[in-house]
């Protein structure tokens, strides 16, 4: 038997554990779960097949993969002890979070910490950069990771920075190529489909027009 979630079920569930559990789940748990939820409301109120909404499915699955453990080695290509921190957002310091320079935004994120951070400086726009996973090893040292997000097949013009990522990571809707270039590892999409797992591969862009067509209510934003 296949367990599919609704998707805004599924967010209903988790603003209920949320409230219910809150004084037994750890801080930093909560934050995560909260921002879950924020990202579902993105995702049903932006436009329909909008990067806005890409974004946003992209970013519930990676802080649930990241939460659980469950990671698929390619898109999040990190291996890690259980109960790990995860957090969003933060630590972040020194710099204006909303910086136009995204060399400048990655100067904010701490060099020695610990556990598993997601940044999305959703406010300031990046030709080539949507989404940071910084992770610092048992040592403390940091690793990023950057991925440039789009819910179509467009390739960016911009060259993936070497110096500073240890991964770079085209993520689109609509696969085309496997091919990397500038410097970007190109997902495919039998690859996205692993990383949204049996639920959300079916909200992905990839079935925003059948999804349409039918009419279905099954999650996917509409305008």
């Amino acid at each position: 038997m296949v367990l599919r979630w609704i998707p805004f079920r599924m967010a209903e569930a988790i603003s209920e554990l949320r409230m219910k559990g809150g004084y037994f789940l750890p801080k930093w748990l909560g934050k995560c779960l909260k921002k879950i939820v924020w990202l579902f409301v993105q995702f049903r109120t932006a436009k329909w097949e909008s990067g806005e909404a890409w974004e946003a499915l992209f970013i519930i699955v990676l802080i649930v993969r990241c939460v659980t453990g469950e990671i698929d080695d390619v898109v999040v290509p990190l291996h890690f002890d259980d109960n790990v921190k995860v957090k969003f957002n933060e630590p972040f310091s020194a710099v204006d979070f909303r910086t136009k320079s995204p060399t400048d935004f990655i100067k904010g994120i701490p060099k020695d910490g610990e556990g598993i951070s997601i940044y999305y400086p959703d406010r300031t726009r990046y030709e080539e950069l949507d989404v940071i996973l910084a992770c610092w090893d048992s040592n403390g040292t940091r690793s990023l990771y950057g991925y440039q997000l789009k819910e179509d097949s467009i390739i960016p013009k911009a060259f993936a920075n070497t110096n500073m990522f240890q991964g770079r990571y085209l993520v689109r809707g609509l696969p085309t190529s496997t091919v990397s270039k500038r410097h970007w590892r190109a997902v495919t999409a039998e690859e996205l489909d692993v990383f949204f797992g049996e639920s959300a591969k079916h909200w992905s862009a990839k079935s925003w027009k059948r999804l349409k067509e039918g009419n279905t209510l099954s999650g996917v934003p509409k305008s």
